[in-house]
C-alpha cells in the first residue's frame, strides 16, 4: 500500500527524530545534532548522529542513514508499511483505509502465513510421535539438544503422502490454499498429495521469525533430492532467505559481524555449540539479495564454505557478482575449513573454538579475486603479463563505486608491479627460471620486503630513531637480516651514531640490502653506494625528497607488521580459544582492518606521488 507523501510528513512532524531514535539509543547533544553509539554494530566512540531539523539519522560506523521509517524497519526488521502504522498511531495520524482489492490481497497473504504455521506446528507434533522414530534417531546421530530441537521447530513430514492433507482439513484450510502456501502438490491427472513425505523438516523463517516455507532433508539414500525446499509461491522465494537471521541479528550488531555458512543443520550446530552470529544460504549460491541482506547484518560478513573444489567455485563466483556492488566499507571474508569439513564436522570436532579458529583465518575478498586470477597464470612473456593485466582492469572496471574502484585498482597494480618484477629477477644468485610461476614470485615478496625496510634505513638513517620502536619488534624471518637491524638500531643509539661504523660481520648484509659502491680495476664507479636498495626502489634514482622514503619506509614496514598479526592471530586459532582469547582475535581483526585501510591508502598516495615525480623528470 501506498501512503501519499504529505501523511508521512505529518508523522514526522509530529514525531521528531531524536525523540523515536532514543527509545532505543542513548543520545547527548552535540551542538545542533544528537550523538550515540551505533545501535547497528559495536563501537567505542560514538559515529552516530541525529539532526531533527533534517528530520534524518546518521550511522558513520555501519554505513546507513535515513529517517524515523527507515530506522524501525532496521531495528526491528520491520516492513516500511508496518513501520508507517506504528508511528502513526503514535503520532495519533489516521491513515486512508486501503482498498478493496489491497483488502482481499492482504487477507490471502495472512491466510497463506497461518497455513505454513499451522503445518509448521503439525511437523513439530509428528516428531514427538511413533512414527518420528527415525527422525529421532537421526537427530541424535546429528548430536541435536531437545532444548535446539524445540529453538528451531524441527518437525517431521509423515511418510504416507496425505497426513498433512487431512489435518489442515481439519483445521478448515482448503486444498487449493494448501497448494498455493506450498505444502501440497498436485500432478495433472493425480489426487492431490503432501509436497514433503519422510522427511526432517526446518522451518524457514523471516527475520520476524514468521515461518514462510521449509527445507526438508531426506532421512535415507533413497530419498532424492537430500533438501527439497518449498516451491517459489507467493511468501516464499528461496533467493530471498537467509536462514537463522531473525535469531543472528542482535548477535551480529553487537559483534559487528555475522557468518555465513552453506547447510541449515550447520547453522543449527554452531548456535548449539555458543556461537550465535551465524546465518545459512540455501545452496552456495549467494545472491544479490542475499547481499544486501548480509551487509544489513554487518560491514564485513564472513562466508564460511566447505573447503572442497564446490565451496573455493562458489567463493570465486561470489567474487564476480559482488565486485559490482561493493563499497566504501562493505565487502566480504572467506573462510575455507583447511580439512575440507563443512562447519557442521567443524564444531563436532572441536567445537565452538575450532569454528572461531577457521573463521579466524579468512582472507578477504580481494586475495579470492587474486588468487583466482594468478594460480594458474603464466608471465613469462610481457604478451601473458599484459593480459593478466587487463584481465584484473576489466574486472576492476565493473565496481560500481568509485572509490572502491580506485583502492582496488591501486592495490592490483601495485601487487602486479611486485610479482612481475619478483618473477623476472634471480634470487639469492640462483639462475632465473624460464617459466616463473606465481607462488615462486609471492614466497619472494615477504624478503623483498624485509631487505627495502632494512635498505631504506641505511638510505635515510634519522628514519631509525623516528621508527626505533617499531623497527625493533617488527618480525624479521632471515637470521642474518635479523642480525643487521640490530646491528642498525645499536649503532643508531649510540654515543655517536654512525652507520659507517657497520662491522666486517655485517658486509654481506650491507649489500644485500643497500649496496656498496663497486669499482673496476681501473678505479672506476661501475655501481655507485646504495645500487642495490635503488634496484627494490627504482625512484630512488631520482633523488625523491626524503619524506617520500619515508613514507615508502613507513609503508613496508606496516606491512610487515600487518603480516606478523595476521600470523599471530592464525597461532592463537589453533589451540584452545577461551572468551578472552576470542575477545582478542576479534579485536586484532577489527585492527589489521583499520591498519590495512590506512596503509591501502598511503599506498594510493605513493603510487600517485611517483607517478609525478617520473613525469616530472619526463618518463612516461
Amino acid at each position: 500500500m501506498k501512503f501519499p507523501p504529505h501523511l508521512l510528513d505529518e508523522i514526522k512532524a509530529r514525531l521528531p527524530c531524536s525523540t523515536v531514535v532514543g527509545r532505543y539509543v542513548q543520545l547527548k547533544k552535540a551542538g545542533r545534532e544528537y550523538r550515540g553509539l551505533s545501535p547497528f554494530q559495536a563501537e567505542k566512540t560514538p559515529s552516530f548522529y541525529v539532526n531533527d531539523q533534517k528530520g534524518a539519522w546518521f550511522d558513520f560506523s555501519a554505513n546507513k542513514n535515513g529517517d524515523i521509517f527507515k530506522f524501525l524497519q532496521e531495528k526491528l526488521g520491520i516492513s516500511f508499511f508496518e513501520a508507517v502504522e506504528q508511528l502513526a498511531r503514535e503520532a495519533g495520524v489516521d491513515l486512508p483505509k486501503p482498498d478493496q482489492r489491497t483488502i482481499a490481497d492482504e487477507k490471502k497473504v495472512r491466510d497463506l502465513h497461518e497455513v505454513v504455521e499451522l503445518t509448521c506446528r503439525f511437523y513439530e507434533d509428528e516428531l514427538k510421535l511413533s512414527g518420528g522414530e527415525a527422525c529421532r534417531a537421526y537427530i541424535k546421530k546429528r548430536g541435536f539438544l531437545p532444548e535446539t530441537v524445540k529453538e528451531f521447530r524441527l518437525g517431521y513430514a509423515p511418510a504416507t503422502k496425505t497426513a498433512l492433507i487431512a489435518h489442515l482439513k481439519g483445521k478448515g484450510v482448503s486444498v487449493e490454499m494448501m497448494i498455493e502456501a506450498g505444502v501440497v502438490r498436485q500432478d495433472e491427472d493425480k489426487p492431490p498429495r503432501d509436497y514433503f513425505v519422510g522427511r526432517l523438516m526446518i522451518p524457514m523463517q523471516d527475520r520476524t521469525g514468521r515461518v514462510l516455507g521449509f527445507s526438508a532433508r531426506a532421512l535415507s539414500a533413497d530419498q532424492i533430492p537430500k533438501y527439497l525446499n518449498t516451491a517459489e509461491c507467493e511468501i516464499f522465494h528461496k533467493g530471498h532467505m537467509l536462514y537463522n537471521q531473525h535469531r543472528a541479528m542482535k548477535h551480529a550488531h553487537s559483534s559487528g559481524t555475522v557468518v555465513a555458512v552453506e547447510g541449515h543443520l550447520d547453522v543449527v550446530a554452531a548456535w548449539q555449540a555458543g556461537f550465535l552470529p551465524v546465518v545459512g544460504v540455501m545452496g552456495t549460491a549467494i545472491t544479490e539479495r542475499h547481499m544486501d541482506m548480509l551487509w544489513y547484518m554487518a560491514p564485513e560478513p564472513v562466508i564460511f564454505l566447505d573447503g572442497d573444489k564446490a565451496g573455493k567455485l562458489a567463493a570465486e563466483r561470489l567474487v564476480t557478482n559482488a565486485l559490482p556492488k561493493l563499497r566504501p566499507g562493505n565487502s566480504f571474508t572467506f573462510a575455507f575449513p583447511t580439512s575440507g569439513k563443512d562447519a557442521d564436522e567443524v564444531v563436532q570436532a572441536g567445537g565452538r573454538e575450532a569454528l572461531v579458529a577457521e573463521i579466524g583465518k579468512g582472507v578477504p575478498l580481494v586475495d579470492i579475486l587474486w588468487r583466482r586470477e594468478t594460480d594458474a597464470a603464466k608471465i613469462d612473456t610481457p604478451e601473458r603479463r599484459a593480459a593478466l593485466e587487463k584481465r584484473f582492469d576489466d574486472l576492476i572496471e565493473t565496481i560500481g563505486n568509485l572509490a572502491v574502484r580506485k583502492a582496488y585498482r591501486t592495490a592490483i597494480r601495485s601487487r602486479l608491479s611486485s610479482l612481475f618484477w619478483q618473477a623476472s629477477r634471480p634470487q639469492g644468485g640462483e639462475k632465473r627460471m624460464d617459466k616463473p610461476t606465481i607462488s615462486a614470485a609471492l614466497d619472494a615478496m615477504e624478503s623483498a620486503k624485509e631487505r627495502l625496510l632494512l635498505g631504506l634505513a641505511v638510505e635515510y638513517p634519522e628514519l631509525i630513531d623516528r621508527y626505533g620502536d617499531r623497527l625493533t619488534n617488527v618480525r624479521i624471518t632471515k637470521p642474518h637480516l635479523d642480525a643487521f637491524r640490530n646491528e642498525l638500531l645499536r649503532l643508531a643509539w649510540s654515543d655517536k651514531p654512525d652507520l659507517s661504523a657497520i662491522g666486517d660481520a655485517f658486509a654481506p648484509a650491507l649489500r644485500e640490502v643497500h649496496g656498496e659502491e663497486e669499482k673496476d680495476e681501473a678505479g672506476h664507479v661501475i655501481r655507485p653506494r646504495g645500487h642495490a636498495v635503488r634496484v627494490m626502489l627504482p625512484l630512488l634514482r631520482y633523488s625523491p625528497s626524503p619524506v617520500y622514503g619515508g613514507q615508502v619506509f613507513e609503508h613496508t614496514l606496516t606491512s610487515l607488521e600487518i603480516a606478523a598479526a595476521e600470523a599471530e592471530i592464525a597461532e592463537e586459532s589453533s589451540g584452545q580459544i577461551d572468551e578472552a582469547t576470542e575477545r582478542r582475535i576479534m579485536a586484532l581483526i577489527a585492527d589489521l582492518r583499520e591498519r590495512r585501510s590506512a596503509n591501502d591508502e598511503l599506498l594510493k598516495s605513493l603510487t600517485e606521488d611517483g607517478r609525478n615525480l617520473r613525469m616530472a623528470i619526463g618518463e612516461n
